[in-house]
């Protein structure tokens, strides 16, 4: 049914009009508004659907009853049907947002029928181009990928939310920019418009950009170019995927790949090495043996079969790293273990290195192959000896650690279980991060030609993943290092051993609010994750900003915050913190060694430590402690 809203102080003109409608509408409902009372009753039902108003009215003007309507439903069809208008009262009436005007005379009257439904057809019409222009919107705002358009120039049109949560930017200070003053490498922009002249859609470009803080991150992206009639790219469209995680891990595994594909190839030439060097050890016994010899002879003999033991040496050192190697393993307390080489440990390290040893109660036993696991130990020893000419400290330290699937997430050669953790940190010289990816091939090394086999690492990453277990590496140049190795526990379930993940079960929160002040992403939701499994409410802060806003606003119960921060150390965060809320706990964390100073003070406020990488329950067992007190 046509609803008909007829605001018109003229009966004569109204008989005209409804009679006129009554002919080309059988359905017609029409309400008569002759003053403003009745006109508000009426707008404020709105149980209509369509608006026909003269101008001049005795209690206002049609414009301002067309503003009234709008006011309320943008597409409320309006159409102004009077004898008193002008140009310049339709143009004005237009601006407001008219959908029709026409004017009254005798020969308009029959025209008023056309009008309705051109005007009821086009606001149909104009609803559907809204409907649609509010979906594409919403999904243009939500879409959980980077929408972009730029000119060619690099000029930043439109950008989606996505887009700038990615960069960091607001979309006012992105305008500002280029696109190609995102870009680590601008010139790339450059290559890569060349190649969509050619191509017009691309898909799975890689790029390394820049965020407003200065870090850096890979995306993916797919990209079409819109040609002028010229045929040359005007503008540039396209949608950006972070892919920062996935090249980490990419990278990852083919670094697993590569020292399995090396690992495969020094075995078999650790096997036909062995193969020559059989006979010719064997031989050399055999002359010196049977034979009359000179001296000189005997002297020549001699130096062929140390040569060859100093080979074989080698070739066993290539086999450990291939995990080809003949293992005589046994149940083992690792705390033993490495006790029984402490002595020999001090006498390697001499006397300006300092070595502190120490292990935590009730250490899980292992199997493993004794020989093996302190040829280890010693490896690792003297590539601290050597990391530190001046002297410094080394420190070995052993204890339980159950791996979880979160912490598997986060590091690819992990495996879920119960594991004895042996770290060996020194305060050495570090490692470049440029270096890190290759100390464990067989033959890298930093040091001077002649000095070393360049496979003290690589036996020591093969022995321990031969045992089933890993080894991670962090360092910072001039900051140290440290060793992470990880071996199955093998417990005793007769002995009623109780594993971490039984006693992390009881290990529940209150619904404490945590603010988890960590750079690193993956560390970072790694923290959140357990701390939400586990009835905490986590916040999430990725520098000292970020970390004093949410501090600013929040009723915090404790911070887990990293020592380094991009901004402004860790420490003097908590500090800060303090200052303000006395009771806060503290616990602080780090990856690196070399860390005296802060530790000690660290120890000194009471705070608690967590050294990382941590598992789920050391976290837990932490948080339980602190909130005990």
């Amino acid at each position: 049914m046509l609803k008909i809203l007829l605001v018109d102080d003229n009966p004569d003109d109204r008989i005209l009009i409804i009679r006129e409608l009554e002919k080309e509408f059988h359905e017609l409902e029409v309400n008569q508004i002759l003053d403003r009372k009745e006109f508000e009753r009426a707008i404020e039902k709105m149980d209509f659907n369509l608006v026909i108003t003269d101008y001049q009215l005795k209690w206002t003007n049609g414009i301002e009853v067309l503003k009234e309507i709008k006011s309320r439903d943008e597409f409320m069809p309006v159409i102004m049907f009077t004898a008193t208008g002008s140009e310049e009262i339709a143009v004005e009436a237009m601006k407001q947002g008219l959908d029709d005007y026409v004017l009254k005379s005798p020969k308009h009257f029959k025209r008023l029928a056309a009008a309705i439904r051109y005007v009821m057809e086009r606001v149909q019409t104009r609803k559907k181009l809204k409907d649609v222009e509010t979906r594409y919107t919403k999904l243009f705002k939500n879409l959980p990928v980077g929408v972009y358009r730029t000119d060619y120039e690099g000029n930043i049109i439109e950008c989606n939310p996505a887009l700038l949560e990615m960069f960091g930017y607001t979309e006012e200070e992105l305008k500002k920019l280029k696109a190609q003053d995102l870009y680590v490498n601008p010139k790339n922009r450059e290559e890569f418009i060349k190649r969509l002249q050619k191509e017009e859609i691309i898909r799975g470009n890689e790029e390394e950009y820049r965020k407003k803080d200065g870090t850096t991150f890979w995306r993916e992206n797919v990209t079409r170019g819109i040609k002028d009639k010229q045929g040359k790219i005007k503008y540039l469209e396209g949608i950006i995927m972070d892919i920062t995680k996935e090249k980490i891990l990419q990278e990852q595994l083919i670094q697993a790949q590569k020292m399995e594909a090396i690992g495969r190839l020094t075995g078999s030439i650790a096997h036909d090495f062995n193969n020559m060097l059989t006979p010719i050890m064997g031989f050399s016994d055999l002359i010196l043996s049977k034979f009359e010899l000179d001296e000189t002879q005997r002297l020549y003999i001699e130096e062929i079969r140390k040569s060859a033991q100093r080979a074989a040496l080698l070739t066993r050192q290539l086999l450990a790293f291939s995990r080809r190697q003949f293992l005589s393993p046994e149940i083992l307390h690792i705390d033993k273990v490495i006790s029984d080489i402490g002595e020999m440990l001090k006498r390697l390290l001499g006397e300006d290195i300092e070595l502190e040893i120490r292990f935590e109660k009730d250490l899980w036993p292992c199997k493993a192959d004794k020989t093996q696991i302190q040829q280890v130990i010693m490896n690792l020893a003297i590539n601290a000896r050597d990391a530190m000419p001046r002297g410094g400290k080394l420190k070995i330290k052993a204890e339980n650690v159950l791996i979880d699937r979160e912490y598997t997430e986060v590091h690819p050669e992990a495996k879920t279980g119960n594991f004895i953790l042996i770290t060996i940190e020194d305060t050495g010289i570090g490692i470049d991060k440029e270096i890190m990816k290759y100390v464990f091939e067989p033959f890298f090394t930093t040091k001077p030609a002649g000095q070393g086999t360049g496979l003290g690492l690589s036996v020591v990453y093969g022995i321990v993943k031969q045992h089933g277990g890993w080894i991670n590496l962090y360092s910072e140049k001039g900051k140290g290092t440290s060793f992470k190795i990880y071996l199955p526990a093998h417990l005793d379930a007769d002995k009623g051993v109780k594993s971490k993940e039984e006693e992390s079960l009881s290990i529940k929160g209150k619904g404490q609010k945590i603010l988890v002040v960590e750079d690193e992403e993956g560390v970072r939701k790694f923290i959140s994750t357990i701390l939400n499994k586990n009835n905490y409410k986590p916040l999430e802060a990725e520098n000292a900003k970020q970390a004093i806003e949410i501090f600013e606003k929040e009723e915090i119960d404790a911070i887990i915050c990293d020592i380094i921060l991009p901004d402004k150390s860790g420490i003097e965060v908590a500090k800060e913190f303090i200052s303000k809320k006395p009771d806060l706990k503290v616990i602080m964390s780090s990856g690196y060694a070399n860390r005296e100073k802060e530790l000690r003070e660290i120890k000194e406020k009471g705070w608690y430590f967590l050294q990382k990488p941590y598992t789920s329950s050391k976290l837990l067992e932490t948080l339980m402690k602190v909130f005990e007190e």
